[in-house]
């Protein structure tokens, strides 16, 4: 069976004949929506009434749920409809105000990437609680970029997350997380840059 582009369809369920890059060049799609979306939100009712939510979503590809209001980090996540992550009893919730002791474990709702630090990671320590209170803070600046590369649709997001205590501290946090309508998922990671500030690219 050939499809209208000319190349032959593949049995296998949900699985796109071309990249979706090959249908734009072809004419065939009016809209990128057709294949990945990016989409912010906010949560109305429950732990998490009133939170930012950011779905990104790709054909073929993997589906990811960013929290923004949790230090940017991702929440939910499935490929193809099928979940690919550990969701705790808790759930998604709001941050915490105040992280001392072990309150961290807490507000742990699980997901695909829960961020530590910035600074402290591991047993509460010299006044910081377990893990610091990277996943508590809220990200600005967030951005969503959707192009064409390499016949996929690649969605990316990315933030900043500000950790401070005015007079003697702040450290800047760049996050960038992404997906593509292709199925092999691909990791960047960007260096530190300066002695404050620091970058994580996943797409």
């Amino acid at each position: 069976m050939k499809d209208e582009v000319g190349d032959a369809r593949p049995s296998g369920h949900g699985v796109l004949a071309r990249r979706p890059g090959e249908y734009a060049s072809a004419g065939k799609v009016a809209n990128l929506d057709q294949f990945a979306t990016g989409t912010l939100s906010t949560v109305v009712g429950g732990d998490a009434d009133g939170c930012r939510a950011l779905d990104l979503r790709a054909a073929g590809g993997i589906d990811l749920r960013i929290l923004p209001d949790r230090g940017f980090d991702l929440g939910s996540a499935w490929f193809r409809g099928v979940p690919l992550v550990w969701i705790s009893a808790v759930g998604e919730r709001a941050p915490l105000d105040k992280l001392y002791g072990r309150a961290w474990i807490e507000a742990f709702g699980g997901g695909l990437l829960t961020t530590c630090g910035l600074r402290n990671v591991g047993a509460p320590s010299e006044g910081h609680g377990l893990h610091g209170r990277y996943s508590h803070l809220v990200a600005t600046d967030v951005q969503v970029n959707r192009e064409l590369e390499e016949g996929d649709v690649v969605l990316a997001a990315q933030a900043t997350i500000d950790e401070m205590e005015p007079p003697s501290v702040h450290l800047r946090f760049w996050q960038r997380l992404g997906t593509r309508s292709h199925p092999v998922p691909r990791e960047y990671r960007s260096p530190a840059v300066g002695r404050r500030s620091a970058g994580r690219d996943r797409c």
